[in-house]
């Protein structure tokens, strides 16, 4: 059964190995080559040091540990013990992923609610509406989406005045009056 375990615990070891082309990736990401508001909310709140130690120190421990576990191989619990050693070391980068995946998901949802509909905003057909903040007068933004088999990309068209909207729209077969809110009232200044 001791070898059994054993087995199991190296062959983990030798798959974990895999989260240093993936820290790899992250640490160029993070340090500077992605771009955005989600790389950089990540560098500051995850840190990049983290990726940096798990290229570098995380193979090193796996290395030694295997090579100790085979010096203590001889049916003692040591070698179990030292094969324990990086699995635990993988713990802040599980803690890391996790929060990864809620600032993804935070900046997903954010992108998601932007470029929906919103109750004060004019549609004018499936996927292309208009934003009107009253607040700031004289700018308006077309929204247009346009599926591809990849798929949904947005397209944001900015307009100081009314009749440039207006006859943007008209150049693309759109009826300005036909553009209404969530209450039915069409669009009108």
């Amino acid at each position: 059964m001791y070898a059994f375990f054993r087995t199991i615990l190296i062959t983990f070891l030798w798959l974990s190995l895999l989260i240093v082309p993936y820290a790899l990736i992250a640490y160029a990401c993070y340090a500077g080559l992605c771009g955005g508001p989600e790389a950089e909310e990540m560098r500051t709140k995850i840190g990049v040091q983290i990726w940096g130690y798990y290229i570098w120190l995380y193979p090193l421990i796996v290395f030694f540990c295997l090579y100790f576990s085979r010096k203590f191989a001889k049916g003692t619990i040591h070698s179990m013990v030292i094969l324990v050693i990086p699995l635990i070391c993988l713990l802040p980068a599980i803690y890391a992923l996790s929060q990864e995946r809620s600032i993804s998901n935070k900046y997903r949802q954010q992108q998601a609610k932007y470029y929906s509909a919103q109750p004060n905003d004019f549609v004018c057909a499936s996927g292309k509406f208009i934003r009107y903040d009253r607040s700031d007068p004289g700018h308006f933004y077309f929204f247009e989406s346009q599926s591809h088999s990849y798929g949904v990309s947005w397209g944001v068209t900015y307009f100081y005045q009314y009749e440039e909207l207006k006859n943007f729209l008209a150049a693309n077969h759109i009826v300005i009056e036909q553009c209404k809110n969530q209450k039915g009232i069409p669009f009108h200044l």
